[in-house]
């Protein structure tokens, strides 16, 4: 990503990783393997190089051909993790989950996290069927959950929590679902700043060029120092979709029935 990749909550748990590692023999260590396409900005000097660099790859199926040749040329028959966002999961698509699936039949099991209706570039996010899942988790005592769609209500509902992609029931498209509690109380993620040093600031502000445009136009700063960017960056919301979704407890539904 052009202004790199903030998520503390990822970058400990890769920390966390390496320290459960040094107290693992090498046969039971846990490996990390990176299976995104590759973006080298360093040698980009124009957007059209950076089109021309995104272009070359599918990033759905390049993902899933990285991971079908580690598991190809690996010893290690344990359970793996492929930690990736939800739209590259679900299975009614041309997904890397759904290519997994037809060339590792009944050995990918897909997980959807619960979070509202989401795409890309919108402003304004919307809630799972109408309202109709956070209504059975707030009068069911709003505790987490987790659980298999097969043969679940949850499961026999038209899949929507993509807008344009995916069709068929959730079940269709994921077997198992995880409820953490409310969105309204999902907390934002903690931000890395240690990230954003001056040098990394004059880099984001040089990819940025390329489009072309800046990091004080992109971000709304006066000037690209540390302090401009992490100030902007510690003013974010408290909760993750406040500034997204309308309240929900209070608020009427439009599911039907309810």
């Amino acid at each position: 990503m052009i202004e790199g990749w903030d998520d503390k909550g990822k970058f400990d748990f890769i920390v966390a990783i390496w320290h459960i590692n040094q107290h693992l023999p090498p046969e039971k260590g846990i490996k990390i393997v990176a299976v995104d396409t590759p973006r080298p900005f360093s040698v980009f000097r124009s957007e059209k190089d950076m089109d021309s660099s995104d272009a070359k790859y599918d990033s759905n199926a390049y993902m899933a051909a990285k991971i079908l040749t580690y598991l190809h040329a690996t010893r290690d028959k344990r359970h793996m993790l492929f930690t990736v966002g939800t739209g590259h999961v679900f299975k009614t698509g041309l997904t890397a989950a759904n290519q997994l699936s037809i060339k590792m039949p009944g050995d990918v099991y897909t997980i959807f996290t619960h979070a509202p209706r989401i795409e890309e570039g919108r402003k304004f996010y919307e809630r799972l069927r109408h309202g109709a899942f956070d209504y059975a988790f707030l009068i069911s005592g709003d505790r987490p959950r987790v659980f298999e769609l097969k043969n679940s209500p949850f499961g026999s509902e038209p899949f929507d929590a993509l807008f344009d992609e995916g069709d068929g029931s959730y079940a269709d498209n994921y077997d198992g679902y995880i409820y953490f509690g409310s969105l309204d109380k999902e907390p934002s993620q903690d931000i890395r700043f240690a990230e954003y040093d001056g040098p990394f600031i004059l880099e984001m502000d040089r990819r940025f060029r390329l489009l072309p445009s800046s990091l004080e136009a992109e971000w709304g700063i006066k000037a690209l120092t540390r302090e401009a960017v992490t100030k902007l960056l510690a003013e974010h919301s408290k909760t993750r979709w406040q500034s997204h979704l309308k309240p929900f407890i209070g608020a009427k539904t439009t599911a039907p029935g309810i």
